[in-house]
Order: structure tokens, then sequence, then C-alpha cells
């Protein structure tokens, strides 16, 4: 299990590291926040794989939306900012 985790994490940060999340593009910033919400809405994350291990890592229609409207909310004031 501890292997997996491990690979769950490394995968996701070099996916996306928001330590370095700043040192980014504005446009990749952009895409970054905008994918990250297209997976949620379609169900791809959180992986489930990992809800498997954590039931209370699923997530409720409402909760997807709150989550998708914040992350276009996000992504449309990176296009304004930079």
């Amino acid at each position: 299990m501890a292997l997996l985790m491990k690979r769950h994490i490394d995968d996701g940060k070099a996916q996306l590291n928001f330590s370095e999340f700043g040192s980014l593009g504005s446009r990749r910033q952009i895409s970054k926040v905008k994918g990250m919400a297209n997976q949620i809405k379609d169900d791809e994350m959180p992986l489930a794989s990992y809800k498997i291990m954590h039931s209370n890592a699923k997530l409720s229609k409402k909760q997807k939306k709150l989550i998708v409207d914040w992350m276009n909310k996000t992504a449309d004031s990176l296009s304004t900012i930079n």
C-alpha cells in the first residue's frame, strides 16, 4: 500500500506540483487549473484507486460543481491578472 501511495504522489507531482505552480507562466497555470476542473467534472479525479482506500474522498455532485465552478473562476481571474 505504501508503494501505491508513493506512486500516486509522485505521479501527481509530476503532473502538477503546487510548490512550483507560481513559477509557471499564466497560460500554463490556466491550463493546469482548467485541466483539473475537467478531470473532476469527468470523474477522473479523485482516482478510483484512491477512492477505494479513502471512501470519504468520493465527491457528491454538489461538491464537484462547487470545486469546478471555483476552479473555472480561478482560471478566469488568472487570465485577467497576467
